[in-house]
């Protein structure tokens, strides 16, 4: 069956490609089921990234406006920054930090890059609304930006040693797996307090990551789909435009 996986999802079987994929054990890194994986996984990030290129497209004909409304500046947001040439080296620092990243997170480091629609509609009846518009930063390659006195790197040990600690105060039953964020949850998306970041469990050998988003865990490729349905915007189905933007984005 493996070897007929990127056949099927290349002839519009990807949601049952997918559930067998997420039906699997940990892959052995090296093997030949990895290998076939892994095609389905490149595959579904090219889309991926053929989506938000469009997506980003149509905003800006739509005269949408790219903002930070994360910290209430509203400094100007760059939507999609490509993989940097460190993105390897990237992906070898956070599998030394926390172990196996899930293949789905390594290929969209690698072929993806940093995505971030936070912003405005001149449809939408008011600004800074909760959208819980699309963020994917893994790379974090607007975060010096943003913080100057701290790198992407220090961030993430930062937080791995913050749950480390907390570990081995209260113990692992209390605190829960390590979940590496990706990036804030709906509130804080418009500078309001809210929850706990959205982020992946790790480890993690798997062919898909586990993610929390916003108090559930769903599969990352599940989480995308969602987003995409909603055209990049999971908490503005009604809002208008939502359909125009969504209308024709390949399937993941």
């Amino acid at each position: 069956m493996s070897a007929r996986w990127i056949e099927r999802y290349s002839n519009g079987e990807e949601l049952a490609v997918w559930q067998e994929l997420h039906s699997l054990d940990p892959v052995p890194r090296g093997s030949a089921l990895q290998a076939e994986a892994q095609k389905v996984v490149d595959e579904t990030m090219r889309r991926a990234r053929h989506n938000i290129a469009l997506l980003i497209a149509r905003l800006n004909s739509a005269g949408y406006e790219f903002v930070d409304t994360n910290s209430g500046s509203h400094a100007r947001n760059t939507p999609h920054v490509p993989p940097s040439k460190d993105a390897p080296a990237h992906i070898e620092f956070l599998e030394a930090l926390v172990g196996p990243l899930p293949l789905t997170i390594a290929s969209w480091i690698l072929n993806v890059g940093d995505v971030n629609l936070l912003g405005n509609h001149p449809a939408w009846p008011e600004r800074d609304m909760q959208t819980d518009a699309l963020v994917v930063e893994f790379e974090l390659s607007a975060y010096e930006d943003r913080y100057p006195d701290q790198s992407a790197r220090d961030y993430f040990e930062e937080e791995f040693r913050n749950w480390s600690e907390n570990v081995a105060e209260y113990g692992l039953d209390d605190v829960g797996r390590f979940a590496l964020p990706f990036a804030p949850d709906a509130f804080h998306k418009i500078n309001v307090s809210g929850g706990e970041a959205y982020g992946i469990y790790l480890p993690d050998g798997s062919v898909d990551a586990m993610s929390r988003i916003d108090g559930r865990d769903v599969r990352f490729v599940n989480y995308l789909r969602e987003c995409f349905a909603c055209g990049g915007f999971p908490g503005a189905r009604s809002l208008p435009g939502i359909p125009e933007l969504a209308q024709g984005l390949l399937p993941i």
